[in-house]
């Protein structure tokens, strides 16, 4: 994917799908808790306009995480209100979430970076 998110992503960085370009499949950031167009993490640094390799499916071990809300095993995944960083999704259901946890996180920070399992929301 393209990234046009206005700055560099890095492994582990959440991200969505960019809607606005109608030709290219492109991803980029959102501030915008449990945001439907979640739909993977970066797997590798891509600097802004560049392509490079967005993971929307299987097992990472790089995945940050906000631990405000306690993350456990088997919660689902959904972005946060800071760019770049997923939650403990507040609905709870397959279909929304872009990963299932595969370990906590319960410091109240967004610092964590956790063994997930990427569901590939947006069937991409």
């Amino acid at each position: 994917m393209t990234n046009n998110s206005g700055g560099q992503i890095d492994a582990g960085d959440v991200v969505i799908l960019d809607t606005a370009d109608a030709v290219n499949l492109d991803c980029t950031t959102t501030t915008a808790a449990d945001n439907g167009l979640a739909c993977g993490m970066a797997a590798e640094t891509i600097a802004n306009g560049a392509a490079g390799l967005i993971q929307v499916w299987g097992k990472t071990t790089e995945l940050k995480v906000d631990g405000t809300t306690d993350i456990a095993v088997g919660d689902f995944i959904s972005s946060f209100t800071t760019a770049k960083i997923g939650q403990k999704a507040t609905t709870q259901q397959p279909g929304t979430s872009l990963a299932i946890a595969l370990e906590g996180y319960t410091t109240d920070d967004s610092s964590g970076v956790i063994d997930a399992f990427l569901l590939n929301p947006l069937n991409l």
